[in-house]
């Protein structure tokens, strides 16, 4: 019988050898799931586009013009009108009209007008005379006809202006002012004194009537701009008129 411990001694050298081959066995080769690459770099981040410090910085809104505009003084200003006989009541054979802004009024915000007048009458020969009226400013600003054109129709005080359009005006001495401003104002705060004889105008406050004035307005003409002046009223039955051209 073989010794037991030869045997026993060979079954171990064996097991020995058997496990000394097994870890003799080089280690696999790591695949790349078993050794990650690095992580990529990250993208470099855009650079922010620079502002441009140079650029100033937006102008500030102008302010908005005053209203009304203002337009300068009217004070002084003159305007020598001829009177038309066409468009005249037939008791004034002729005459003229002159109107010129004297001053501030006492009345608030007004100009004081003084018109004066110069008539020969039928069957009582020359007549003259003056009124000073109280016109509000309103009536002398740059913007004042651009306004009534849009609103059609102005009241202030006890005046009433209404925009009626456009109309070319030739005068009696024959010069052409263009698409003048037509417009009328009624209402006059006080009846205008032509003449005392004929009570032209003088008591139609007094009878409950009203005195209306048209005017034909280019920017040319000092006072009101009129190339045209017509003054018109009712006593009783009879209608008073009196019409005026510029004649510098």
């Amino acid at each position: 019988m073989p010794n037991f411990r030869c045997v026993l001694f060979a079954f171990g050298a064996f097991v020995v050898s058997c496990g000394s081959s097994k870890s003799a066995s080089p280690a696999p080769t790591p695949t790349a799931a078993t050794n990650p690459s690095p992580a990529p770099s990250p993208a470099p981040v855009p650079s922010p586009v620079p502002v441009p410090s140079s650029s100033p910085d937006p102008a500030p809104a102008p302010s908005p013009s005053p209203d009304p505009s203002p337009a300068p003084s009217p004070v002084g200003q003159k305007a020598h009108y001829q009177i038309v006989t066409a468009r005249t009541s037939a008791a004034v054979k002729s005459g003229t009209l002159d109107l010129s802004v004297i001053g501030e009024s006492k009345t608030p915000d007004a100009f004081d007008v003084n018109i004066a007048y110069d008539f020969d009458v039928q069957t009582i020969g020359h007549k003259q005379g003056a009124q000073v009226a109280p016109v509000p400013k309103g009536f002398f600003t740059q913007d004042f006809v651009a306004k009534l054109k849009a609103a059609k129709t102005w009241k202030v005080q006890n005046w009433t202006a209404t925009y009626l359009g456009t109309e070319d005006v030739t005068t009696e001495s024959g010069t052409l002012f263009r698409a003048c401003d037509k417009i009328t104002i009624s209402n006059l705060p006080q009846p205008l004194k032509i003449t005392e004889a004929l009570e032209l105008l003088a008591d139609s406050r007094a009878n409950g009537e009203t005195v209306q004035m048209t005017i034909f307005v280019t920017p040319s003409i000092p006072v009101f701009g009129a190339a045209r002046v017509d003054l018109q009223t009712n006593i009783g039955p009879l209608e008073i008129k009196v019409g005026g051209d510029y004649a510098p």
